[in-house]
């Protein structure tokens, strides 16, 4: 799956099965913060080689998932800057 077709998917699934997501496209990443019903709560999930890395969640708080959003698309405006699994995803409640 290409960049562009990753950045379309998310587009295209905002309006199916997410609140109000938020989706940004820099440097061959695809940022997307969504309320998503299968968690109950809102999380950045970032997209980088055809696949997807959860990297915060912020449980109700749609405005800290906003400025966490801002936040890794500011980290993503780094061409050097890699998503990576990890177990101490932040929890922003």
């Amino acid at each position: 799956m290409s960049y562009k077709t990753s950045l379309m998917g998310a587009l295209m699934s905002a309006g199916t099965n997410r609140i109000d997501a938020l989706i940004d496209g820099i440097n061959d990443k695809v940022i997307d913060t969504c309320y998503t019903p299968d968690t109950g709560e809102w999380e950045t999930a970032i997209e980088y080689n055809n696949r997807w890395y959860v990297v915060e969640h912020y449980g109700n708080n749609k405005l800290k998932a906003s400025e966490g959003h801002r936040k890794w698309v500011k980290k993503c405006e780094d061409v050097n800057f890699i998503p990576e699994e990890t177990d101490d995803i932040e929890y922003g409640f």
